[in-house]
Formats: C-alpha cells, structure tokens, sequence
C-alpha cells in the first residue's frame, strides 16, 4: 500500500506545470471529481418542516426536517441572528466525528441544558462552547445538519429500542451512551461495505447532503447567497475541506485538525484514510490538500495543533506547502492562512475566535473583493 500511495503523480494538482489557468483548472476538476462521486445532487422539493423555534434571546433556533433526496429526511438546526438587518452571511457548520455518535448538531449548537457527557465532550474538544450558536452571535445564520451515522441518524439497533436508548434524554446513564458509541465504531466498516457493495459512497452521500443543506438555507430570505463560508473540526474539518473545494458557492472555509497528505497518512495511520473520505481513484488525481486548495481564490483558513497526533507533522508541514503552491501559482497568497497552535486535536476558544475573524474579514470586511 505504501508503495501504491508513492506511485500517484496527482495530474490535477494545480501544481502541474500544465495546468496555469485557475478557472480552467477547477472546472476540468470538478468535473473529473462529480463524475467520479456515485452520488448525484437531487434537485427537488425540501418539503422542509420546523418542528420548533425557540427564542433564545440574541438568536432563533430552529429545528428543521427536510428532505435531501427522495428517500432521505435530514435533521437540522437553523441559526438566526435577532438585531441584524438586510442579507447576512451564511456558514455551513461541520461537527465532528469524535467516537461520539450519539450526538451529532447537539456538539457546536447551544440546546439549553446539556446532558453531562455531551457537556464533558464540548469541555475537552471546543473549550465548553458551541461555537455554531457563537458564530450566529456574530451576525451570521448557519445551518448544522446531522451527518449520517451521527445523532438521529445514529445506528438503532433492536436492542437499543428493546432498552429504550432512542431518545437521548438526560435520564439516559452515561455507560448506555457509551455502549451506543462503542457498538457503532464496530460498525462502521459494517456499514461502510454495504454502501460500496449498493454503488455508494459514505462521503458521496455527506457532500449531497451538504450541498442540500446549503441549498435550504439559501431559501431564507435573511441569507446573503453571495457570502457563505464553511468550517468544521476533525472529520468535520475534513467535510469543510471537501464541502469548500467542491461547492462553488463557497466564499471562504476553515479546516481545523484535519490536514495532512494521504501518501503521510498510509505510512503512519492507515486507518485514518477510512471510508468517510473515500472519493473512488480520486488519489491518481489529487491529494487532500489539493482538493481544499479548490477553494482558490476563496479565503481558506487551515489549522493544525502540534499536539495533534493525529498526522504527522512532516504529512502536515507537506500539505501546507502545496496549498502555499496553490495560491501562490494563483497569485492571491493573502487569501490562505496556514496555522499552527500548541494544542491537541481541538478547536479550543482561541482557535474559534481566530477563525471568527477570518470568516469575517471574507464574508463580512471584504465583500465582492474576490
């Protein structure tokens, strides 16, 4: 496998001397990537719900139900600012993967009182704080969907409806959630080989999915379609990486804890190059990096913690320079902010607020600059 991942020379790198015009670039890629994606975006009716809408003081939350594909009901929250005036940006908020299923929206968006172990869980990866009901704060209105797999759209078995773990309530005992989490990291390579085994892809349906989200939020008339920005932590950092370089839609993205280049990644942690990012033969084509650096000329922010033993530093150092390549050949080497923090795998306080004033200077202090 190591040497098979040294024998890719990434054709569709915008780092290849014959490629020179960017928008060419990118269009010749995007096609070469959709057409590679087994799952197609389905344009249809959201026959969208709001099964609620609180007044949380300084902002609205909703929760929305709407359909992504005709057989597919995604769960949503939606965030609105109070006090703000005219079209205003919008930011598609990624959660992570964390080995907590059991929640999905729920770990970056304010619902009230927390049950203690999703509370401990946003203690130790984003400080305490639910950065997406943070970001709306700000002026933006945001959308957070549950990624398949996670939330209520978790694995149900019959024994967990037999025990009655199907509604997450705080009465549920913090080994209950634990078993839940255990038995769906045992069975997500189960999952994985049905969906390849049906002509699918679990990314694939994630980056409809996204795209739909997107879509949906577009229809509010509060949202400035011209200013939408991304951002996400850990494998949520990876689905902004991939939601920015395939959407074009997208002015500006943060990719925090998920960076490196997959030729690093076989050689230290196989494991991490799983199914979640599995885009077929995509690797004869192009490396991570170069699929955020799609992105191009958008502003894209990418955060690393050294402490993060995730990925190799070399694997990341890696990275970093071929997206450098990247908007540098484009000649915007101001639009890409390449950080490094003294942090483990977080998005601790310090990190958010930096990545605030980036969202803000794209989509807030620059309009229409690019």
């Amino acid at each position: 496998m190591r040497d098979l991942a040294g024998a890719s020379h990434f054709d569709h790198s915008f780092l290849q001397p014959h490629f020179q015009d960017l928008a060419a670039w990118k269009e010749a890629t995007h096609a070469l990537l959709w057409n590679a994606i087994p799952e197609q975006v389905e344009p249809g009716d959201f026959d969208a719900e709001v099964v609620e809408r609180v007044d949380a003081g300084d902002h609205i939350r909703e929760k929305v139900y709407f359909s992504s594909t005709p057989h597919t009901r995604v769960p949503a929250y939606v965030l609105l600012p109070k006090g703000v005036s005219g079209p205003i940006p919008g930011l598609v908020c990624f959660h992570d993967h964390g080995g907590m299923y059991y929640w999905g929206k729920e770990k970056i968006v304010d619902c009230g009182e927390e049950h203690p172990v999703l509370a401990e869980f946003k203690k130790k990866c984003y400080s305490g704080r639910s950065y997406a009901t943070d970001f709306c704060r700000a002026g933006y209105a945001v959308i957070v969907i549950d990624a398949l797999y996670w939330g209520e759209r978790r694995l149900i078995t019959d024994e967990d409806v037999r025990r009655g773990v199907n509604d997450r309530s705080k009465c549920e005992s913090a080994d209950a959630i634990r078993q839940t989490n255990f038995r769906s990291a045992a069975s997500e390579d189960v999952v994985a080989r049905a969906l390849f085994q049906l002509g699918h892809t679990w990314q694939g349906i994630w980056l409809c999915d996204e795209i739909r989200s997107l879509d949906y939020l577009l229809t509010r008339p509060e949202v400035d379609p011209e200013c939408i920005g991304c951002v996400g932590l850990s494998i949520g950092g990876f689905r902004s990486a991939q939601f920015a370089g395939m959407e074009k839609r997208v002015r500006c993205a943060v990719v925090a804890g998920w960076m490196t280049t997959y030729g690093a990644m076989f050689s230290y942690r196989p494991e991490n190059t799983h199914y979640l990012q599995y885009v077929t033969g995509a690797y004869r084509y192009m490396d991570l990096p170069d699929l955020v650096s799609m992105c191009c000329p958008g502003g894209l922010m990418v955060i690393h913690g050294h402490l993060d033993d995730l990925f190799t530093a070399e694997g990341v150092a890696d990275a970093y320079r071929k997206i450098r390549g990247v908007y540098e050949k484009a000649g915007v080497p101001d639009h890409v902010r390449l950080l490094y923090y003294d942090t483990p795998h977080e998005f601790n306080t310090e990190i958010q607020t930096e990545a605030l004033a980036w969202l803000d200077r794209w989509l807030k202090n620059e309009r229409g600059t690019i």
